[in-house]
């Protein structure tokens, strides 16, 4: 009877034990921010899984697209934006959002369709903002692009400052006397700027762009130090980890994750050989078989297939303009 009712105490013990270690880790999870143990339980988890891991000296996106540009991944999976300023070539979006489809970005579409290549991208972050920098007050998507298209890559961003900065007293006052409206100039500008004739494309659009934005400039806000060496130089050359070494996958320690889950989660046998179980069958079957890479469930450039359309005119003009005298370069070329 002792011996019965000891096991009792014991069963129940357990469970309580079980209930707080569950408790905990909601409780975790619930706090703010990344904790140190956070990070060691991942990293404990990946072990054990056997999966390979690299700690990053400073920004994982950085250091993710130097182990792409390594050639040692075959993408990226992130929902950071700030991947494209560091090199990211192939980006899959919404891996784990169970109610949104994978999205799959790739830079060399991104060039081909919109004109952005790495440059651009970084100056569009100097513009709208990023994890380094505000961007400028009073410019939106639109603005930019606009920007980006007359302004191109980052000494045009330089260039770009100066015409925002530079205020012509005896202009702004000839502009205000005349009463022309804004419609009626751009019309006049774009006949005298077709008939001219000898300018080049980027002058045309950069021309067209101060025009219409003669009165915007002033409520752009600019920073002293825009556009922002560090900045540049923290998205052009990013500390990160270079090695060129191999990654080297292993087995799952089965065993080893049983008293994992028991400890840190407080999971039963039952519990535990339900979720590693279908992983064990998993795993012996794709031994037998050849792994289908990532990027084959994704369409690319090259499949001619266009999903998403371009609603603002303003938008769809800026980005005509950008690809544009991009494939009129290299024609000449």
């Amino acid at each position: 009877m002792d011996t019965t009712s000891s096991e009792m105490d014991t069963a129940a013990l357990q469970k309580e034990q079980r209930e707080l270690k569950k408790l905990r880790g909601r409780q975790s999870r619930d706090t703010e921010g990344i904790s140190d143990d956070m990070v060691g339980e991942v990293m404990a988890l990946l072990r054990l899984f056997g999966v390979p891991f690299l700690v990053s000296p400073m920004e994982a996106e950085a250091q993710c697209a130097a182990l792409e540009q390594l050639g040692l991944v075959d993408g990226v999976i992130t929902d950071d934006s700030d991947i494209f300023p560091f090199g990211g070539k192939r980006v899959y979006k919404n891996i784990f959002h169970h109610q949104k489809f994978v999205e799959a970005f790739s830079a060399r579409d991104i060039e081909l369709e919109l004109g952005f290549s790495r440059e651009q991208i970084i100056a569009f972050a100097l513009l709208l903002g990023s994890d380094y920098t505000d961007g400028v007050r009073g410019i939106g998507i639109v603005n930019a692009t606009e920007i980006a298209a007359a302004y191109p890559g980052i000494e045009g961003l330089r260039e770009f400052k100066e015409w925002v900065t530079t205020f012509d007293v005896a202009e702004e006052a000839q502009r205000v006397a005349s009463g022309v409206r804004k419609k009626k100039v751009n019309k006049e500008s774009d006949r005298d700027l077709k008939e001219g004739g000898d300018e080049s494309d980027g002058d045309t659009a950069r021309k067209r762009f101060q025009l219409s934005h003669a009165s915007a400039r002033r409520k752009w806000e600019l920073g002293d130090e825009f556009p922002n060496k560090q900045v540049i130089q923290a998205y052009m050359a990013p500390q990160v980890d270079r090695s060129d070494t191999r990654f080297s996958w292993s087995a799952p320690d089965l065993a080893a994750l049983r008293n994992y889950c028991a400890n840190a989660f407080g999971w039963d046998k039952q519990k535990s050989d339900g979720v590693l179980q279908p992983l064990e069958e998993k795993a012996r079957a794709a031994s037998r078989h050849i792994q289908t890479r990532l990027d084959r469930f994704f369409t690319s450039y090259d499949d001619r297939v266009h999903y998403a359309q371009i609603q603002s005119k303003r938008l769809r003009s800026a980005v005509s303009q950008g690809t544009g005298s991009k494939k009129k370069k290299k024609k000449r070329e």
